[in-house]
């Protein structure tokens, strides 16, 4: 957990720089899939990756973090 962690702080704070040095651009950075809890059921048969119902449930949840949606 501590390697999501600072991946996860890594990939913010690059977000940060990003938007700083090219204001052009509208990136975001979400933590939403991270404190969710995903069922088995949506996951491909590697237990690892979602499949297609997957996808589409991560998509919206990801989603609804934009603040466009609110």
């Amino acid at each position: 957990m501590q390697i999501v962690e600072d991946v996860n702080r890594l990939l913010q704070q690059v977000v940060v720089d990003a938007r700083t040095q090219l204001p052009q651009l509208d990136l975001r950075y979400t933590s939403r899939l991270y404190h969710l809890s995903i069922p088995i059921d949506i996951m491909a048969a590697d237990c690892f990756h979602p499949g297609k119902k997957g996808q589409e449930q991560l998509s919206l949840e990801v989603w609804k973090d934009q603040p466009w949606f609110m």
